[in-house]
């Protein structure tokens, strides 16, 4: 091949080729009469005319019309990696067009419920620990849904999981238990105080009691895995709120009904035994309990406009 088509890529079709303000025709038209050896090329033009080594030193013929003719008189060793080139970008394009990247998975409280409900607990406490991180709401609701009930709120890792975001959002309300629960409802209030009588807060309070006929849990025997539980964190007033149903005696005695509590701040701990008991409740007036009476705490209670509260001092030593 002869004259300019040796030495010219002058068919190839550039993406982002820009010839300087000198050449305002593309390329595959004629150039102007006069045309000189030195015209000069930006981009894409600047570096096909490098990688040929001349440059065009007079008029460009016109192409022959029809397909093909852009790529007209481009040698092999550089059409070919163009088309290389071409083709992978089009497999590349097909291929992010027919399978797009899969949004992540939504992991909610939902979520979990429904492996739960799939029989999936492993995976539920997995989905339902992602939930506690994020939400503070969460502890409380997985208290009271009751599809966790079977399978999953008897495993110690539910309950340290529960434990663990509830000290994460500090959390000083909480109901432990439905309100379809059988037994008489109340609602206490614990304040944490140190030994100045100063209210503590901060403080982390676990709780945990038997139900109204003094179970701890009624698939356990014997067991002291309660089904009632909860963990509290002090507010800036050093108060927990908890709500429940009363606690009945254990099953054949006559023991005083109470509350299991343990109360830390830092390396404070509570001053008595983990216990407390209702001064309303006249089985604490009875000989066998004559120790209760002397060392457990005592919740005050009282009725308020028909409903059944109850307060109690948390000292810490």
């Amino acid at each position: 091949m002869e004259g300019p088509e040796a030495s010219s890529p002058r068919g190839l079709l550039w993406s982002g080729a820009t010839p300087s303000p000198t050449r305002t025709r593309a390329w595959g038209a004629s150039s102007p009469p006069g045309h000189t050896e030195g015209t000069q090329f930006t981009g894409a033009a600047a570096a096909v005319s490098a990688a040929y080594g001349t440059r065009q030193t007079g008029p460009w013929p016109e192409p022959a019309a029809g397909p093909g003719t852009r790529l007209a008189g481009m040698p092999s060793s550089i059409l070919r990696p163009t088309l290389r080139s071409l083709a992978a970008l089009l497999l590349l394009s097909a291929s992010a067009c027919s399978a797009p990247d899969s949004p992540p998975a939504t992991v909610d409280f939902d979520h979990a419920v429904a492996l739960c409900r799939g029989g999936d607990p492993t995976g539920a406490l997995a989905a339902l620990r992602t939930v506690l991180d994020s939400d503070p709401g969460a502890p409380q609701r997985a208290l009271l849904e009751a599809t966790f009930h079977d399978g999953l709120r008897d495993r110690p890792q539910f309950r340290e999981a529960l434990h663990e975001a509830a000290v994460r959002h500090e959390v000083s309300t909480l109901q432990l238990v439905s309100r379809e629960e059988p037994g008489e409802w109340m609602e206490i209030t614990g304040r944490v105080v140190d030994s100045e009588g100063d209210p503590v807060p901060g403080a982390v309070v676990r709780v945990f009691a038997t139900d109204a006929q003094g179970r701890y849990h009624p698939e356990i025997e014997g067991e002291r895995t309660s089904r009632i539980f909860g963990t509290l964190v002090s507010d800036e007033r050093g108060e927990v709120h908890f709500s429940t149903v009363r606690p009945g005696p254990y099953p054949g005695t006559r023991n005083a009904r109470h509350i299991h509590m343990s109360v830390s701040a830092g390396q404070r701990r509570l001053a008595y035994p983990h216990y407390a008991v209702f001064d309303d409740d006249p089985l604490l007036e009875e000989p066998q309990n004559s120790e209760q009476r002397g060392e457990a705490l005592r919740i005050r209670m009282r009725a308020v406009e028909g409903s059944l509260t109850g307060e109690l001092m948390l000292p810490l030593r």
